[in-house]
């Protein structure tokens, strides 16, 4: 159970709890309590094993109402940073939680301080160009870690966040488009010339290099790295094709040779 306190396993009906971590009984009942509204949320047929589902926050609701010693914090939501903003209204009880969590936890953390409304658009775009790599629900995701712009059911949790999600999909989309053509020609290039070459070449040709041979931007230098993985990936097989081909070719002269 690395980097957790609990963990369900629907498969076979156990939970486990690291009671070497846990100093308290409360926190116990709490961390077994978490875990089984994992176990609730899968017997209603709506195992997802992630904390972002509908069904887990309504038994975090339902135990709430009931008045359960359960602790409601960052880990119920581990991948939200913003965790106010991560609770759709429809569960009053659960928001107003994670709001006291959040008040708590922005001691520790105060960069998580930023308004929505102060949230610059530019930086938006910026976030969301650099994860290119990803496709645009897990870009998403990873960028709402960042700015706090949709609820765990991942809905624009208003106007303003919507219109920067926009904003974000936008540049993604584009540096995406751009990154796929670019691993391609990376790709083709890969069985005939080395990786400096290839950079140099496709480098100057799309701008993503400087004089100095250095990238231009932070989005560039992004894409090169993603596209070296590719490019050394396709050289290894092309080689690999051809080391067999000379062995192949060897022994059939060997046999050759003795007949």
């Amino acid at each position: 159970m690395r980097d957790a306190l609990g963990l369900c396993k629907l498969s076979i009906r156990k939970i486990y709890i690291d009671t070497n971590h846990i100093s308290s009984d409360r926190m116990i009942h709490s961390v077994l309590l978490h875990e089984m509204a994992h176990a609730a949320e899968g017997i209603a047929g709506k195992w997802y094993g992630s904390h972002n589902n509908i069904q887990f926050l309504s038994e975090l609701e339902k135990l709430l109402e009931k008045g359960a010693p359960i602790r409601i914090g960052s880990g119920e939501l581990p991948d939200h940073n913003f965790l106010s903003r991560a609770i759709p209204a429809r569960f009053p009880l659960l928001r107003q939680a994670m709001k006291r969590a959040e008040v708590m936890e922005k001691k520790e953390f105060p960069q998580l301080k930023i308004p929505l409304p102060e949230v610059d658009p530019v930086k938006v775009a910026w976030r969301f160009e650099m994860l290119a790599k990803y496709e645009w629900d897990k870009a998403l995701a990873a960028g709402n870690r960042f700015f706090g712009l949709c609820d765990a059911l991942n809905t624009p949790i208003n106007g303003r966040a919507e219109d920067l999600i926009s904003i974000g999909k936008t540049a993604h989309e584009a540096a995406r488009r751009k990154l796929l053509m670019l691993i391609e020609e990376f790709e083709r290039l890969a069985p005939h010339i080395t990786w400096g070459k290839a950079k140099c070449q496709i480098g100057k040709q799309h701008g993503l290099l400087d004089p100095d041979g250095r990238p231009r931007t932070s989005l560039d230098d992004l894409i090169l790295v993603q596209c070296w993985n590719r490019f050394r990936i396709a050289r290894r097989k092309h080689l690999s094709v051809i080391n067999r081909f000379k062995e192949f070719h060897s022994n059939i002269s060997l046999l050759t040779s003795k007949s």
